[in-house]
């Protein structure tokens, strides 16, 4: 027993199961995972199996951390091997997202098929921003509810420029534009222990956008291009090509996505830098960098992805950071 390190008593979990709250005794360290978009909110943690604690999967559970509330999921996953401790995984209400099903919308939003699809799948709703631009007609043919939100919201940012964080705010699904999530945290070479920073152009980087449309009734076909005739001659070409199903605004539609992917990949992550609990997948930070290789970083980015880490009673975060010189990743994933 005298091996265990017991997270700082700050740091508080309880879980609920058969109408009985218990506060679990964490051991070693705490980490939470947000994305901006694409996956739940995930609790890694240790709990100690002191004879008192009594949980199964599906059990709700809530974090506080200073007595401020944090975090709120479920129970999905429990390991145990010969010591007294029991590794669990937890995540928040989108996890659920992952179902598959089937939907029709015609003249909708994303914004308003995203609160049908919560509203169906009987999920606590928080706020949902208008998203503005409207589907002609959208069919959800089995993919799973992630897949479909990804994909309405993806198209709706490459009409109206804005960029969306799909979370959980504690128990309430919420679909906020990053614009409005700043706080004034600041990220220097000197606020964080270490750093990771790659560039490339073998992931989602293009310098050609086609798009295809096709008429249902006509079955006549438009195609516009955009391109950068100076960065086809840099980097060769790299084209992209999607049919689309809506045929308005094809060609601004095809210079947003130009302005979008025609660029260096660059990834950013800093690593074990000063915690803030304000900071999640979708919030904006300033981050004062010079001379980080090919660029200087002295701006404004987005977290995309953060992970909250509790530990000896300091609190640190990794984050993978985006803005408009840096993307959050290579694939195009």
């Amino acid at each position: 027993m005298n091996e265990l390190k017991y997270v700082n008593q700050k740091v508080e979990l309880y879980i609920s199961n058969r109408g009985k709250l218990h506060k679990a005794v964490l051991i070693d360290e705490v980490k939470v995972k947000w994305k901006r978009f694409g996956e739940p909110g995930r609790l890694e943690c240790k709990i100690l199996r002191d004879g008192k604690i009594d949980f199964q999967e599906g059990n709700a559970c809530r974090l506080s951390i200073d007595g401020v509330k944090f975090f709120h999921g479920f129970v999905f996953t429990k390991s145990r091997d010969k010591k007294p401790v029991i590794d669990v995984i937890i995540y928040d209400q989108l996890r659920y997202l992952k179902n598959k099903y089937w939907y029709v919308f015609e003249d909708k939003k994303a914004s308003d098929m995203i609160r049908f699809a919560l509203e169906d799948m009987q999920l606590k709703i928080g706020e949902v921003e208008d998203t503005q631009h409207i589907f002609d007609k959208y069919i959800n043919d089995g993919q799973s509810v992630w897949d479909f939100f990804s994909d309405i919201v993806s198209k709706s940012t490459s009409v109206n420029g804005k960029m969306y964080a799909l979370y959980s705010d504690f128990d309430a699904v919420t679909l906020k534009n990053v614009e409005s999530m700043g706080v004034d945290y600041i990220l220097t070479y000197d606020s964080m222990e270490d750093y990771s920073y790659k560039t490339s152009i073998d992931g989602a980087t293009y310098n050609q956008i086609v798009l295809l449309s096709e008429d249902k009734k006509t079955k006549e076909r438009k195609i516009v291009k955009s391109e950068d005739a100076e960065n086809i001659k840099k980097w060769g070409l790299l084209r992209h090509f999607e049919k689309v199903q809506n045929g308005r605004n094809l060609q601004s539609t095809s210079n947003a996505l130009l302005e979008i992917y025609n660029r260096k990949e660059r990834r950013f992550e800093a690593k074990n830098a000063m915690g803030d609990l304000r900071v999640r997948g979708g919030t904006l930070i300033g981050a004062y960098l010079p001379n980080l290789g090919d660029i200087n970083l002295k701006s404004n980015v987005l977290v995309d992805e953060v992970t909250h880490i509790f530990s000896d009673g300091k609190h640190t975060m990794d984050m993978r950071l985006y803005n408009k010189d840096v993307m959050p990743t290579f694939g195009g994933g």
